[in-house]
């Protein structure tokens, strides 16, 4: 007889992402013994289990991660919308950043990105931002998964404003307080080519690769960033970013909207993966990423949301659908990305794009990262196609989540997070602070 599982899901429509099985499956059960999935299948062969939960009318998978996003901008969400990206950066964003920035700043909006994270079913991030330690420590109390980068950037930055080396004090303290953690990964990450010189650019490299850290930066975001990399360099972004050693190291590289063909072709032959974040390369008007181009070379693209300042929300299944219609729209072509594709860029490849190798699908042996999504929803009815659920999906239907196993929503509640006491603390700090 098998051992108990600690806990049986029973699920009528379930999407595992496992690429040996179907893509939706009807009636099956999910054990999970201690953070461990233990078994898939039937009902008759399921093993006993502390506790049972039946979803009826509930769609099952695996839990959405976001491969791109800085956490705390939650606290800059609608701070300057619909100006020109130039002013928009540097006379808003960058000069607010300077001003109101701090441990305590990065702590409160990492909570509030964790709630919204997790209520609309995201359970691993890939951040980048500044005080990443104090970042790592609300993320460990959230339960979550979070890969958490810390800046580099060529000018005075909220946690290295004399230039002095803090940025590399406080990756070593990531490192040494969080570097063997099962849930929170140190991450290096410069913010982009045209922020960061070649000798940054390379030192951080060769750190990413002696640590064996993951290597997130921003790449190709704008036409002007093409332009400016062209005239001072002679090369693409991403082709200097070659010459330097980058592609030596395991990467992400967000956005890439404006890339060649060879730049695509550099991409497909390396282990980098391409984050897709389509819904700030609208609003920001930095255009449509070539993702049916880049997924026909072999580029692994994961999806992200980028941060609520340029995106204003953290909502995946908002970013899937956004994504997918943004394919369609700028090839003319309806077909041009899958619904299954955007599932699968929200789960299995964003997982591959960050190294996981134990999450991203629903399989015997992976860590338990699931969520439920409740049907009983007027916007969700009738169901038709499963995968077509991103088309209409909105976030608040999430009902559960599992991650390792443990339970951090139960019924549309964060389990790990005070809600009400982070929007007390967040109406306090509102007071004090000019923003």
């Amino acid at each position: 007889m098998s051992a108990k599982a600690d806990l049986l899901i029973k699920a009528k429509n379930i999407t595992t992402l496992d690429p040996a099985r179907d893509f939706v499956e009807k009636d099956l059960c999910i054990a999970i013994t201690g953070d461990t999935i233990s078994y898939i299948g039937k009902a008759d062969g399921a093993p006993d289990a502390t506790n049972t939960i039946d979803y009826k009318d509930h769609w099952v998978m695996p839990g959405l991660i976001n491969a791109h996003t800085h956490l705390p901008m939650t606290l800059l969400r609608g701070f300057s919308d619909d100006v020109p990206l130039k002013d928009w950066l540097e006379k808003h964003i960058f000069p607010a950043e300077g001003r109101l920035v701090s441990p305590e700043f990065c702590r409160l909006g990492s909570k509030i990105a964790a709630l919204e994270a997790m209520l609309s079913g995201t359970t691993t991030v890939c951040d980048m931002y500044y005080f990443e330690p104090d970042i790592a420590d609300v993320m460990d109390q959230s339960g979550m998964k979070a890969f958490l980068g810390q800046s580099f950037i060529d000018f005075p930055a909220p946690d290295n404003k004399k230039q002095d080396g803090n940025d590399y004090k406080l990756l070593e303290e990531l490192i040494e307080r969080y570097g063997s953690h099962s849930r929170i990964h140190p991450v290096v990450a410069p913010h982009a080519p045209y922020t960061c010189g070649d000798e940054t650019l390379k030192a951080t490299a060769a750190f990413a690769k002696k640590h064996n850290l993951l290597y997130s930066i921003h790449v190709s975001e704008t036409d002007f960033e093409m332009k400016q990399s062209q005239e001072q360099y002679g090369m693409t972004p991403v082709a200097r970013l070659q010459k330097l050693g980058v592609f030596e190291t395991r990467s992400v590289f967000a956005h890439c909207v404006h890339v060649t063909d060879d730049d695509i072709k550099i991409m497909a032959k390396s282990p980098t993966a391409v984050i897709y974040n389509p819904e700030s390369n609208m609003k920001l008007g930095s255009g449509a990423a070539r993702i049916r181009k880049m997924l026909d070379e072999g580029v692994l693209v994961g999806l992200g949301t980028d941060g609520c300042a340029s995106n204003n929300d953290l909502n995946m299944f908002g970013e899937m659908n956004t994504g997918a219609k943004l394919q369609k729209v700028s090839l003319a072509d309806n077909a041009a990305i899958t619904a299954k594709e955007m599932l699968i860029m929200a789960t299995r490849d964003g997982a591959k794009a960050l190294g996981l190798q134990d999450t991203g699908y629903l399989a015997v042996g992976k860590k338990a990262d699931i969520i439920s999504v409740n049907l009983r929803h007027s916007n969700l009815q009738p169901v038709h196609d499963i995968p077509s659920l991103i088309y209409s999906v909105q976030g608040h239907e999430v009902q559960d989540v599992w991650i390792d196993g443990k339970q951090t929503v139960k019924d549309h509640k964060c389990l790990t997070i005070d809600q009400d006491a982070v929007f007390d603390e967040l109406a306090h700090y509102r007071e004090r602070m000019d923003f």
